[in-house]
């Protein structure tokens, strides 16, 4: 089959007479989709690093928990024995410390957002970078 060149006109009036038109397929490429994937595997990646800390801090708490209960408990037997009442300060800290904790989780974390983007202004690169909480 020989290649020509033809007008739309040409075309529209050889498939007015029941010619078949095939194109070649193209092939498509999108442009920047290696870039995308390079940043939701970060994104992946972080949120793996962000909930394996989140582990060790509740380890860390769970433990922490348990040694105060331990030492409570000592305490007061020994408190029984002379009377004088358990003091609570250290667990009453701790307690609050994980309830700020939870609270700072609850509302969500602040993030600072660096964008690089290329002369055409398209966005290149998006770096979400988590700010620590500001006390009042």
């Amino acid at each position: 089959m020989t290649e020509k060149t033809m007008s739309m006109a040409e075309l529209l009036a050889l498939t007015g007479q029941g010619a078949s038109v095939k194109f070649p397929a193209k092939d498509m490429k999108i442009e920047q989709l290696g870039d995308l994937i390079e940043v939701l595997n970060r994104i992946a990646a972080n949120e793996q690093e962000r909930i394996r800390a989140d582990i060790a801090r509740n380890q860390t708490n769970l433990e922490i928990l348990a040694t105060l209960q331990g030492l409570i408990r000592k305490q007061g037997e020994n408190r029984k024995i002379s009377g004088s009442p358990v003091d609570l300060t250290p667990l009453v800290q701790v307690l609050s410390e994980l309830k700020h904790e939870r609270e700072e989780k609850e509302n969500g974390g602040s993030y600072q957002f660096e964008i690089k983007r290329d002369g055409r202004g398209f966005a290149q690169q998006i770096i979400a970078t988590p700010m620590r909480p500001t006390t009042h």
